[in-house]
């Protein structure tokens, strides 16, 4: 799902303007649809740096995911019309990823996981994960280990090994 700018002329003035589409990118087969999913017009009030983060929340929000991090509140906002725009436009979309989104919460264990089939997933969305993982790793980090600790009872211990080899070679004088 992205955001195309499109632009026209006018026939009637010759004035140019720009629309703007959401717009989802299917395989069908061996080849690659776009189908305009919603025409906001031409006065789009998001800026395009922010176009990806904007649709990246209104995916989440169609399958029913929660937000891992905190977005600009202008940004969830206007993710949260679009989502809801789109649900009312095609009840069936809604229903069917609300019955595959519940299902696919229920059924999820380890056991699930590692018996997956990622090669199957989509790399695009793997890779944009990645990155907003990345972003956010030492917050992530520090509350995985807050976490841990918790719940096994660690206490915390450091331990530092020196794994450095040191090895001289060569012809000593005598």
């Amino acid at each position: 799902m992205y955001i195309r700018q499109t632009t026209t002329q006018r026939k009637s003035d010759g004035t140019i303007y720009h629309t703007y589409r959401l717009v989802e990118s299917t395989r069908i087969e061996n080849k690659v649809r776009q189908h305009t999913l919603l025409n906001p017009g031409s006065q789009y009030p998001v800026p395009r740096e922010q176009w990806g983060v904007l649709t990246d929340r209104v995916d989440d929000i169609l399958h029913h995911q929660r937000s891992l991090f905190s977005l600009e509140s202008d940004i969830e906002t206007e993710a949260q019309r679009i989502a809801k725009k789109l649900m009312g436009r095609n009840r069936e979309y809604a229903a069917v990823h609300e019955e595959q989104a519940e299902s696919d919460y229920r059924t999820v264990d380890v056991d699930t996981l590692q018996s997956s089939n990622f090669d199957q997933c989509n790399l695009d969305r793997m890779y944009r994960v990645s990155d907003k993982l990345l972003k956010d790793k030492d917050i992530l980090e520090a509350h995985l280990f807050n976490r841990e600790s918790l719940l096994f009872n660690l206490d915390c211990t450091i331990t530092l090994y020196d794994l450095t080899n040191t090895f001289f070679e060569g012809t000593a004088r005598a």
